[in-house]
């Protein structure tokens, strides 16, 4: 069939490096400190494994795991945008979840 061939997301290691890229490019973009760095990975973690799950079932191409890994990168860039500017080292590894309800 000569469509377009099926992703295979991030194994072992890779996936690590996946998420952290993600989390830099994000802070990066979204004008966020080195502290993100702490907690962000942990968060776009889970919401990638989420997301990669659904596009396994589905079949997802290459394509849409790029995709995808574009619109983490824009969420986590927002979701930093969105958070009130704190003075470096008063964010507190317990805050964090409640900002993000």
């Amino acid at each position: 069939m000569g469509g377009a061939e099926r992703a295979r997301p991030w194994p072992g290691a890779a996936w690590r490096a996946a998420v952290q890229e993600i989390a830099w490019a994000a802070v990066r973009r979204g004008g966020g400190e080195h502290a993100d760095l702490e907690w962000l990975p942990a968060v776009i973690e889970a919401r990638l494994a989420h997301r990669i799950d659904l596009l396994e079932r589905a079949g997802a191409t290459e394509e849409e795991v790029a995709a995808v890994r574009e619109e983490l990168v824009e969420w986590a860039a927002e979701l930093l945008s969105e958070q009130p500017r704190r003075k470096r080292g008063a964010l507190s590894r317990s805050a964090w979840p409640a900002r993000l309800r």
